[in-house]
């Protein structure tokens, strides 16, 4: 096991990127805007995180692929979500020029939005016009064959995402919703049958909704924060000892928060002391605030 993440051909990738906010109906949506160069092909390692992610990638000479999870494929002029994922670092291949915008969406509201079960896009990149119907779909899809769509604001993008992005009161008032704010909140360290009792629900029906919504377990999406707090907490404070990280981010010891590591990331925490790649660090503060 490498202590480092050694990405090849990361010393070819140029990447700058801004911050926006894009309003849809009542929804105010933060954005990642990325600037991307790639001088041939280069992989990029990405911890899990707790939200969807949404992509749009502008730029006719971009591709990607999923190196594990599910090895999808995306390009230019689309729209794609992708769901939670449940083991190690997100591996993608990257090559071409590229603009492009990232949204973290809660995953109670990606649920809502695509209207199918969570664990559907669980460990998968997809195409949200694939899942998706109607006519404001069709006419999407046509725009992304037949026009260069290079901005949220594009009229029928915009129009696509205020159709079937859901009225907040219908997150709102679900208890799975505000469940995953409160082990966000608790950056992981929580006791599901607490939260269970906390919503009024039976351990088992909690659970079970929290898997038709999330897409995983209720445990092993609190896991998933604690590791990020982890993460932040190592690459924002690069002088802490690692016992101090390991007391922050709720583990027992440094044992504990090295075999996390290894088993979540492929990596050892000291990796992220020295991290050279800025969309690790972008993928992981792009907080989403429409919640």
């Amino acid at each position: 096991m490498k202590d480092h993440i050694e990405p090849p051909g990361l010393e070819n990738l140029k990447v700058t990127y801004d911050f926006g906010l894009h309003k849809v109906n009542d929804h105010t949506i933060p954005y990642c805007l990325l600037d991307i160069k790639f001088s041939g092909k280069v992989v990029t390692p990405f911890p899990r995180i707790g939200h969807l992610v949404v992509n749009f990638y502008c730029g006719e000479t971009y591709k990607n692929k999923f190196l594990n999870y599910s090895m999808s494929r995306a390009g230019s002029n689309r729209l794609y979500i992708a769901g939670l994922f449940t083991e190690g670092s997100l591996l993608i291949e990257q090559e071409g020029d590229c603009k492009g915008y990232a949204i973290r969406m809660h995953p109670v509201i990606g649920y809502y939005f695509l209207r199918i079960p969570m664990w559907e896009i669980t460990n998968r990149q997809i195409e949200i016009t694939g899942i998706l119907n109607g006519s404001m779909c069709r006419d999407l899809r046509s725009a992304q064959r037949n026009e260069r769509i290079d901005t949220l604001e594009h009229q029928i993008l915009d129009e696509f995402l205020g159709h079937y992005l859901p009225e907040k009161k219908m997150y709102m008032n679900d208890p799975i919703y505000h469940a995953v704010n409160k082990i966000i909140q608790c950056n992981g360290i929580v006791k599901i049958k607490d939260l269970a009792r906390e919503y009024c629900m039976s351990h088992r029906n909690f659970n079970r909704n929290f898997l038709l919504k999330v897409g995983i377990s209720a445990q092993a999406y609190a896991k998933i924060w604690q590791m990020e707090n982890a993460i932040k907490l190592i690459m924002q404070n690069p002088e802490a000892s690692l016992t101090e990280i390991a007391f922050r981010a709720g583990y027992y010891d440094v044992s504990h928060l090295a075999h996390d590591f290894k088993e979540k990331t492929g990596a050892l925490p000291t990796s992220f002391r020295r991290n050279d790649n800025s969309l690790i660090e972008t993928y992981l503060t792009a907080e989403s605030k429409n919640q």
